[in-house]
Formats: C-alpha cells, structure tokens, sequence
C-alpha cells in the first residue's frame, strides 16, 4: 500500500475510533447537568413519542426495557424527566419533559442544527467533483460494513 494511502487510512481509522468512543463521553451540557448519548437518545424519542413508557421507547430504540428505565431513572434524578403512572392502569407509567428537560432537550437541537448547517456549507464548498468523490467514497466504505441484521 503506497504511504499517502496508508496514511488515509490511519486518519480514516482514528475518526471512526473517535465516532465510537463518542458514546462513553458526555457530548452536551446544559449549565450544570451533562447528558450522555444514551440519554440524548432517550430524550430524542421521549420527544417523538406523546404517551412515552418503557415499552414503547425501547421498541422505538431497539433496546431492552431495562435499559431504557435505567436511563429514565437517570433522567429523572437530573430533573430532566417526571413519571406519570396511570390511574386508570396502575402499570402504565409515562414519562413527559419538566421545563429543563424541554430547554436542555431544544437547545440540543438547536446545536445540533448549527453543526450540522456548518458542515452542509463546508460541503457546499467543495467543488461537484469532490462531493462526488466523498459520495463514491461514502457509499464504497458502506458497503465494507455489515447492514447489522
């Protein structure tokens, strides 16, 4: 392998590592509390989901029921989230947003938008031929990893 794309691939390997070990780090702070990805995730589709319970976002997610209550138990101890049980059905427990889980949870968004608009216009810069390129690169680095089915 000629050195330039040996050193490619180096690079290539450390983004990828640094995409990975993204998920041990917290990655948003919102004054004093600090949100992990698993709990953004959570928050996310808290978010999407009107009547939010254990079974529903763990489907949603593809996770266990027992992570998803370790997660909102979590949230809930950072003020992020209240529970609702049921009256009418003592077993089912919702979740919705207390007014800091609703900021914290929108000005995620809201940063996450920017990062994104940043990239979009870097990409934009580039000019047809290297977008072309990174697609054609994107799509053959794809088909090298498993669908995860």
């Amino acid at each position: 392998m000629p050195s330039d794309a040996k050193a490619l691939l180096e690079q290539f390997e450390r983004l990828i590592n640094k995409l990975v070990f993204l998920e041990k780090r917290y990655v948003f702070q919102q004054g004093d509390m600090r949100l992990h990805p698993s709990e953004l995730h959570v928050l996310l589709a808290v978010r999407g989901e009107p009547r939010a319970n254990a079974t529903r976002l763990a489907a949603r997610l593809g996770v266990t029921k027992g992570a998803i209550s370790q997660v909102l138990k979590r949230l809930e101890a950072k003020g992020v989230i209240v529970k609702h049980v049921d009256s009418a059905q003592k077993n089912e427990v919702t979740v919705s947003f207390t007014p800091a889980g609703r900021e914290a949870i929108e000005a995620f968004l809201g940063q996450r938008a920017a990062l994104h608009r940043e990239f979009v216009d870097y990409l934009e810069s580039l000019p047809p031929t290297e977008r072309e390129t990174l697609r054609l690169f994107v799509d053959r680095f794809a088909a090298f990893l498993p669908d995860g089915e």
